[in-house]
């Protein structure tokens, strides 16, 4: 099995849709003008599952909000189907690639951190402008809804944060570069009794230069590969990180650069399926900008 895995991290080809490089929401801040986000499509896979939970791998790929629901009762290893679904959710491009892994650290008790949320909302918003100067910006009306629909019970006093000025009713971005998040994948689920689900996961942090062909700089997750790999770069670092995550022998070999405790309700709509009640969060590296 090792062999074959081997094999299949020097044959993936190039694929750059969907990126999700990592930095820390409070890092320092790169560029004059605010990162305009860009839609991508990307092909998901078929998934397999190892346990009883099982479907049918010639048949379409799962949802994530459909692998989720065939959970019950307590915390659940995540399956083949599970996994590959998650990873296809953030390869999507757009607001999904931020969904989960910039989540705020909040839950009932807890606000979250008022820099953290108005990032998040923006990153979410599906309705921005853009002003005279050139800079983002987003209503309060727009900011209002965004936060509602993702975050249940969080309040908040509309005021400056690092990346936003407040002014009559509109936020306008202070100047700012490329966001980045971990690439998520789950560990476990467990379907609460009230009708919730949390999920265990662990994020993997890739650097910029890790998706530019011919470079020689690299993450700790892209040396983990060359490793497992003889020194050879794998050309997708993405895929390669799935296939390595499926085996057992292998994920054990990969630096973890978060883990994440999210619970969460499905909303049954198909263009925003979840809804968040908290987010805890650690980080086991450093962040790279």
């Amino acid at each position: 099995m090792r062999r074959i895995l081997l094999a299949v991290l020097l044959m993936l080809s190039l694929t750059l849709t969907g990126c999700v490089y990592t930095t820390a929401p409070d890092a320092p801040l790169s560029d004059d003008k605010p990162l305009q986000g860009e839609k991508k499509e990307q092909e998901s896979e078929n998934p397999d599952t190892e346990n009883s939970q099982t479907t049918d791998p010639a048949a379409d790929p799962e949802t994530l909000a459909d692998c989720v629901s065939r959970y019950t009762g307590e915390a659940a290893k995540a399956d083949e189907a599970l996994i590959r679904a998650m990873a296809a959710y953030q390869e999507q491009g757009g607001r999904q690639s931020y969904e989960w892994s910039l989540l705020p650290v909040f839950s009932q008790e807890i606000a979250p951190d008022w820099d953290s949320l108005t990032l998040y909302a923006y990153m979410m918003c599906e309705d921005t402008g853009v002003d005279a100067e050139g800079y983002s910006t987003m209503t309060a009306q727009a900011f209002d809804q965004t936060v509602e629909r993702y975050l249940e019970g969080v309040d908040y006093t509309p005021k400056d944060s690092s990346y936003f000025t407040y002014a009559d009713g509109v936020y306008t971005s202070t100047g700012w570069g490329d966001i980045m998040g971990d690439f998520l994948l789950p560990v476990s689920l467990t379907a609460n009794a009230d009708g919730t689900y949390t999920m265990e996961l662990v994020g993997y942090q890739f650097y910029e230069w890790d998706f530019v062909p011919g470079e020689t700089t690299c993450s700790p997750l892209m040396e983990a590969f060359m490793e497992i790999a003889g020194g050879q770069r794998p050309e997708s670092p993405k895929e390669a990180l799935l296939e390595c995550y499926l085996d057992e022998e292998l994920r054990s070999s990969l630096p973890v650069s978060s883990q994440q405790t999210v619970t969460f309700r499905l909303t049954g709509e198909e263009a925003h399926p979840f809804q968040y009640l908290s987010c805890q969060r650690s980080s086991s590296l450093p962040s790279q900008s």
